[in-house]
């Protein structure tokens, strides 16, 4: 069986006796003077407490003992300490502190650690004992909602509020192609034999592309060709060599 740590620590003075708690408030009372606190013997009363927990798993061994042993070992250290200048009563900015409060919240705190452990030590112990289960399946009946036209109604009448009909003419409309566009500046190329880029009817910056490319591509091929005066000026463009169909409508 592992020793556990339940009752608090109690401190045995000559002319004292009581818990952490009792002797911070017996230290903030002034019924205790601080050199009446052996903390020498405190140190090996904690050392000596937890000397029976060599079983328990390091774990649960720091999570008991070293957080009241490092509150023991601060309370001495605050207390070997020179004490601090005191402040000039006389300044109104810095008011007067009791030596004693130091030392009391020090006890104090040491006092709050060990109840936090006792506590958690009790809780650790309480669900030891618990064996987790799987939660039980609640068959509730679940309330069926009515089916039927009604609701399939009520949908097709908000949804015949909400949208409005509207009746588009849609009419296919054939897309220009590159061999299309190179056979029509071929046939204003036979006629004209010089014509302006833009005199060519196009429906939109897609069809002037089309005819763009379809220009380049007689270019290319000796067909026409094309000049530019000046900057943003006119396109020229001029037949070269027509193939035989064009030469023939021409004439």
């Amino acid at each position: 069986m592992t020793a556990t740590v339940t009752a608090p620590l109690r401190l045995e003075l000559p002319h004292f006796s009581g818990t952490l708690a009792e002797v911070a408030a017996a230290l903030r009372s002034g019924t205790l003077l601080p050199s009446e606190v052996p903390l020498l013997e405190l140190t090996r009363r904690a050392l000596e407490r937890y000397r029976a927990l060599e079983g328990i798993e390091g774990a649960d061994l720091a999570s008991e003992a070293l957080p009241q042993l490092a509150a023991v070992i601060a309370l001495k250290a605050r207390l070997l300490l020179p004490p601090e200048p005191q402040p000039d009563p006389a300044d109104p900015e810095d008011p007067f502190e009791d030596p004693l409060d130091e030392v009391a919240q020090s006890v104090q705190a040491l006092a709050d650690l060990e109840a936090v452990v006792s506590f958690l030590q009790t809780r650790r112990a309480g669900r030891g004992s618990v064996i987790p289960a799987r939660p039980a399946a609640l068959s509730y009946p679940r309330k069926e909602r009515p089916h039927g036209q009604k609701g399939l109604a009520k949908l097709v009448q908000a949804a015949r509020s909400a949208v409005r009909e509207v009746t588009l003419a849609m009419v296919a409309r054939d897309r220009l192609t590159l061999p299309q566009a190179r056979e029509a500046l071929l046939a204003f190329a036979s006629r004209l034999r010089v014509f302006l880029f833009g005199a060519v009817h196009a429906d939109g910056w897609g069809e002037r592309c089309v005819y763009f490319a379809a220009l380049l591509e007689s270019v290319r091929l000796g067909e026409v060709e094309a000049e530019q005066h000046e900057a943003y000026g006119p396109l020229e463009v001029r037949a070269l060599r027509l193939p035989e169909v064009f030469d023939e409508s021409a004439d």
